[in-house]
Formats: C-alpha cells, sequence, structure tokens
C-alpha cells in the first residue's frame, strides 16, 4: 500500500470501532455527506470536520448547535441559520479533498481551551510499549491543541493535574485508561501493518474523565510535542530509533505489509 492509501484515518478508526478491545475508545467517526451530517447535528452538540488523509490540525472546522442555528469555527466563526446553509457552507469547504466528521469531544481545560494527548507507542520484542505520552493545549478559542495552530506542550503530570476538569480521585485512572487506549490501538493496528514500529495515538479525554482515541498517526511521527513538553521521553524515543537503525539497516529494513488484510479494510474508503 501506498503513502497516501496508509493515510487514510477514516478506515483505521472504522476498524478501531469494530474491535472489542478499542471500540470502548473511539468516537462515532462517518464519511461526510449530507445525510451523514443530517444525523450526527441531531445526535451530538459539537462535530468536527476533518481532512481524512489531514495531519497537525490543518484544515479542521468545530461545528456546535445553536439554538435553530449552527457555528462553524476554525480560525474565524461563522453562523448559520438553517441545515441547507450548513451544508452549503461545509461542501465548499470540502470541494477538493475527502473528509469525514467526527463525534465531538468536549476534551477542554478548565478555562475552556483544547487539548489533546499524543501517546507515542514503540514496538519492542513483539510488544507494544509506551514511548512517552504527553499533552497539547490549543490557544484560546481555538479548535484544536496543535503547535502548528499555536498550541502549548505540556507533561502529563501537569495536564491532568492543573488543567482537566475531572475529580483528583480519577488522575490515576485516566493515566491508566491512556495506557491501555495507546497499547490497544497499537496492537489492533499494527496487526495490519506488522512491520511498523511506532505509532503516535491522537487522544482526547472528557469531562468524565474517559478517554477517547481521535485518531492513529503512523507517518510523519513528529517529536516536537515531546522536545518540548516531555524532554526525557523524546530521548527515550530517538534512542529506541537508533536501536531500530541499527537492527535494521535500510537494505535490510522489512517493506511488505499485511497487503490483503489492508486491501479489504481500504477498499470500501476510495
Amino acid at each position: 500500500m501506498g503513502l497516501q492509501d496508509r493515510r487514510n484515518k477514516r478506515a483505521i478508526l472504522d476498524h478501531l470501532a469494530k474491535r472489542a478491545t478499542t471500540a470502548q475508545f473511539t468516537p462515532e467517526t462517518r464519511k461526510f455527506s449530507r445525510v451523514a451530517l443530517a444525523q450526527m447535528v441531531q445526535k451530538y452538540p459539537i462535530l468536527y470536520l476533518k481532512p481524512n488523509q489531514g495531519y497537525q490540525g490543518i484544515g479542521v472546522l468545530r461545528i456546535t448547535r445553536d439554538g435553530n442555528g449552527f457555528i462553524v469555527e476554525s480560525k474565524s466563526k461563522s453562523r448559520m441559520a438553517t441545515f441547507d446553509s450548513l451544508w452549503n457552507y461545509l461542501s465548499s469547504w470540502t470541494a477538493r479533498n475527502g473528509f469525514l466528521l467526527q463525534q465531538g469531544i468536549d476534551s477542554v481545560t478548565r478555562n475552556r481551551r483544547p487539548f489533546d494527548v499524543r501517546i507515542h507507542m514503540l514496538k519492542g520484542n513483539n510488544e507494544w510499549m509506551v514511548g512517552g505520552i504527553v499533552g497539547r493545549v490549543g490557544p484560546a478559542g481555538g479548535v484544536t491543541a496543535g503547535i502548528i495552530g499555536g498550541g502549548k506542550a505540556v507533561p502529563l503530570s501537569t495536564l491532568i493535574r492543573s488543567h482537566l476538569v475531572c475529580p483528583p480521585e480519577s488522575h490515576e485512572r485516566i493515566q491508566r485508561q491512556l495506557n491501555q487506549a495507546g497499547r490497544a490501538a497499537a496492537n489492533e493496528v499494527g496487526r495490519l501493518m506488522p512491520t511498523d514500529f511506532e505509532f503516535a495515538v491522537d487522544a482526547g479525554i472528557d469531562s468524565r474523565g474517559r478517554v477517547w482515541i481521535f485518531e492513529v498517526n503512523y507517518v510523519r511521527l513528529n517529536l516536537n510535542p515531546f522536545l518540548l513538553g516531555d524532554p526525557a521521553a523524546y530521548r527515550r524515543i530517538v534512542a529506541y530509533r537508533r536501536t531500530f537503525r541499527k537492527k535494521f539497516p535500510q537494505r535490510h529494513r522489512p517493506r511488505t505489509y499485511n497487503k490483503k488484510a489492508l486491501k479489504r479494510m481500504l477498499s470500501k474508503y476510495r
């Protein structure tokens, strides 16, 4: 499978939603269409419209119900009075590329800034382990928490202790859930891509302390959040990469994937 196919976020999320170990962490995610939009704006107070093959939060819109109308936010805010006006606006936004709709998770800090958590998974001795977990807190009024959009990387302990709205007694449980979600996602995606040795799982935490998987990244794994927010984890991941390169020099590095499984899964998302 080529790089473009392997960046198909909706295919991966659909796969995770059907697996027993990851279904509980996976928000509803559908291909953008008029029917999907009509159903999901009635079902959820917040939706996110995302490029199916985007990265770093570029091109993401937040859609919020506002009385009988809707508010659409990115770098600016627009109000749509009717569903038809919402559909026309979003259709023009998505004209060139494939987009997906995702159930909105209220993953915000005490002062209503968006945040997410990056869980970097590493494969060693045929088992997935957590290389590091770091938080990203977005700017006031922002839609995403990505650093490229003005977000700030913070240690996980700081995020949980100083920013979350959930009660202190839930903090230890949240950390366990993040580890569980990261391992479960890496195991499931790793079965389809058995020669990959790293995944980055982006997750959120709602106001009740429930962990949700937003997406799983397996190309362009940027380590800047760890460099800025958790230098110890950054050094650990870099050391792992060096070990991997020694173990698998470029000319001997495995290049094949579980092509039948990937082809079967991705065929529905062309």
